[in-house]
């Protein structure tokens, strides 16, 4: 009932309107018979039409100042604007659109309605002063005053009605469509986005979940999906795979387990095109480095990167890299350990073994990694050239 009443008033409103339009087009007609009878007609008819189409734009920016329809929203404090009523404690909070457009709309009506009551004292002697200046253009004399006067007047109320009608009837419709049109695409794009991430999920869950039934994706398909799901989600492959490499990597039984991980970080690695996260590549380097056949060059890279994209280890920590890297190093010149390393090499794992021996917990890890301690005696390093530079 009240929808059927609302469409009866707009459908009244917008036969008002016609008829609104449809009398400004009258206007313009007695502007050609009163501009025939003058003795310039063209320079009459086309100076009446300029100043009714500057009178009717004047008045219709008035009515759509006075038409701007106000958005229910609540104050900061509680209050509902308009009503001086507390809101409801517990309601949940509107949302509303921008209304800086409101709000100049009432500042610039409230500002014109009062110095117009100002200036109502002299609105006769303004009115006599600008039909006196506007009739030279309408052909002079008092029949050029009155209808100078008569046409501006007119149009100024005429436009001011037209915006103001206009702007009550559709105005407000058009802004609502505007809103749901915007809503309806952020629904559909997350109605995407969890598409996207359902695949990207259900698919790095078969990859650390194969079974006979349901292999484990492609790289690249593990690559595609994961690159196009979203950073939570991303941060939930993320958990779950490092999870899995961490409670598998140690005992030689549960290596195969632990591998399924390493498609997993390279997806992700592949998805990180900024080089954000340093987590992604230290965790690839674990897994490469503790898998049943090691791949210490591939493991020594990522962990490299990993360090690079970390930043210096006495700013940020994460000593696990230079810890794991130092043994990559290790395993890389001589696994068998049988001689000392090049210079070069030294070099580099004693950096990587300086940030290991400046904290008491990896100092007990290097004890008891055998890889670690043999390198130090077969290249003769002293305590104090494991010592940081910086400690």
């Amino acid at each position: 009932m009240n929808s059927d009443s609302n469409q009866g008033a707009k459908k009244r409103g917008g036969h008002a309107l016609i008829g609104l339009v449809g009398v400004a087009l009258a206007g313009l007609g007695l502007i050609l018979v009163f501009s025939y009878h003058t003795s310039s007609p063209l320079s009459v008819f086309s100076v009446a039409c300029m100043f009714a189409t500057a009178s009717i734009l004047a008045g219709g920016l008035f009515g759509f100042l006075f038409g701007i329809p106000r958005t229910l929203q609540q104050q900061r404090d509680g209050e509902e604007i308009g009503t001086g009523k507390p809101s409801v404690e517990g309601e949940p909070q509107t949302y509303a659109p921008n209304t800086n457009l409101e709000q100049i709309s009432d500042w610039l009506t409230k500002i014109l309605v009062g110095a117009g009551l100002i200036q109502l004292g002299k609105l006769r002697e303004l009115l006599r002063d600008s039909a006196t200046s506007l009739a030279p253009g309408f052909g002079g004399g008092e029949s050029g005053r009155v209808f100078s006067l008569a046409t501006v007047l007119s149009y100024v109320f005429l436009g001011f009605l037209i915006s103001y009608l206009w702007t009550r009837l559709y105005f407000a419709g058009a802004l609502r469509a505007v809103d749901v049109e915007g809503l309806r695409r952020e629904i559909k794009e997350i109605r995407q986005q969890s598409d996207v991430d359902a695949k990207a999920l259900g698919l790095a869950l078969r990859q650390l979940n194969p079974s006979t039934e349901v292999p484990a994706p492609a790289q690249q398909e593990l690559n595609d999906a994961i690159r196009d799901a979203s950073k939570a989600v991303k941060a939930q492959i993320f958990y779950q795979a490092q999870t899995l490499r961490a409670e598998n990597w140690s005992e030689p039984r549960t290596k195969a387990k632990m591998e399924r991980t390493i498609p997993i970080f390279r997806a992700l690695i592949n998805s990180d095109v900024d080089d954000e996260y340093h987590s992604n590549h230290g965790q690839l380097g674990y897994a490469l480095k503790d898998s049943r056949n090691p791949d210490w060059k591939d493991a020594e890279s990522e962990l490299t990167k990993a360090i690079q994209i970390r930043g210096p280890w006495r700013e940020y920590g994460w000593i696990y890299y230079e810890f794991n890297r130092a043994i990559c190093r290790i395993m890389i010149d001589d696994p068998i350990q049988a001689k000392p390393s090049p210079q070069a090499v030294r070099k580099a794992i004693i950096e990587d073994l300086q940030a290991v021996f400046s904290h008491d917990q990896f100092i007990e890890m290097a004890d008891r990694t055998p890889e670690i301690m043999k390198w130090i005696e077969v290249n003769k390093v002293t305590p104090s050239k494991l010592s940081s530079p910086d400690s």
